[in-house]
């Protein structure tokens, strides 16, 4: 466990130092296109790249998402197949604890399994 919270400072301390070294290093405006009938946005570079990074992320988990559809689904019919036997289960073992004991001499042939 103390591993794990190591490594996430290890991976946490180095990404704010290069973002923090990128929005000071970045401060110049830049000029964004969008459409020619338009007027272009004027931004500082960090902004523009953490609204590209905010689009990006955004655009991955979706589609992360949404390519886990067919295991969630799967997932969901799971536990439907789990609920019904252990349902089965539960209503098995309540005939098994009504059932008369079997005595040594009877056999398995001649038990009446449809009786009820």
């Amino acid at each position: 466990m103390f591993g794990v919270k190591v490594f996430k400072y290890l991976l946490k301390i180095p990404a704010l130092i290069f973002l923090v070294a990128f929005v000071v290093l970045n401060r110049q405006e830049t000029t964004l296109y969008i459409s020619p009938l338009n007027d272009p946005l004027v931004l500082p570079l960090w902004i523009m790249g953490l609204i590209l990074f905010i689009i990006g992320f955004t655009v991955g988990a979706l589609l992360l998402w949404l390519n886990s559809w067919p295991i969630r689904k799967d997932l969901r019919q799971t536990k439907k197949d789990l609920k019904a036997t252990q349902d089965k289960y539960e209503e098995l073992a309540t005939l098994k604890d009504d059932a008369e004991p079997l005595t040594p001499s009877q056999s398995i042939e001649t038990i009446d399994y449809d009786a009820k």
